[in-house]
């Protein structure tokens, strides 16, 4: 009974580390998922940070040519007197089991509401470029978001695939080492009884 419970124990220990065995194998296929994946966000979302960057530039550059010809109380009273661009939407999508955002602008067309009086073509210029600029920066909002979901979801990858390597795998190995020894020790000893009721014999 002794030892058809130890095998019993080893036969389920066995199962134990084929199943470690395997989440080890999809974890390492995960990781590197991940890693292709982190380095196309970065990628794409270092694209998007040098549009952004060039179409900020351009736009403060005309900016800067109608606060010369208007003055910035001008320029801030025609701001005002736009109204707001839009709404925006936030839904989640999945990539490899991580949440990464998307972004779904309701941006309204883009039309110069405030009068010409006191105003400048420089001004209605840098308002449009401003504009145009809006789903550029979503965009890149989007990447960089992915970007740091994709970075947590790779630490948090690692980590679990750390503790099956290092912590619950050779636990298990040596418990089956452990369970191992136990039955050959067993089974000596049966060796021995079974030697011993034979040489009793008459």
């Amino acid at each position: 009974m002794k030892a058809a419970s130890t095998r019993w124990r080893l036969l389920e220990l066995q199962r134990q580390r084929r199943a470690i065995r395997s989440g080890i194998e999809l974890l390492d296929r995960k990781r590197e998922a991940l890693l292709r994946a982190l380095a196309e966000r970065a990628a794409a979302a270092s694209r998007e940070r040098a549009r952004v960057a060039a179409g900020l530039d351009a736009a403060e550059t005309v900016l800067h040519e109608a606060l010369v010809e208007i003055g910035s109380a001008a320029a801030w009273g025609a701001a005002a007197a736009q109204p707001s661009a839009g709404g925006l939407a936030a839904h989640d999508d999945a990539v490899i089991g991580v949440r990464v955002p998307r972004l779904l602008p309701t941006l309204t067309p883009f039309c110069i509401l405030y009068g010409p009086g006191g105003t400048c073509e420089p001004l209605d210029s840098a308002a449009t470029q401003y504009r145009e600029l809006l789903p550029t920066v979503l965009t890149l909002a989007e990447e960089e978001r992915a970007r740091r979901n994709l970075e947590r979801g790779l630490r948090r990858t690692i980590r679990t695939l750390n503790a099956l390597k290092s912590l619950l795998l050779p636990s298990v190995d040596a418990e089956i080492h452990s369970v191992e020894g136990r039955l050959e020790e067993e089974e000596r000893e049966e060796a021995v009884r079974c030697r011993a009721g034979h040489a009793g014999r008459p």
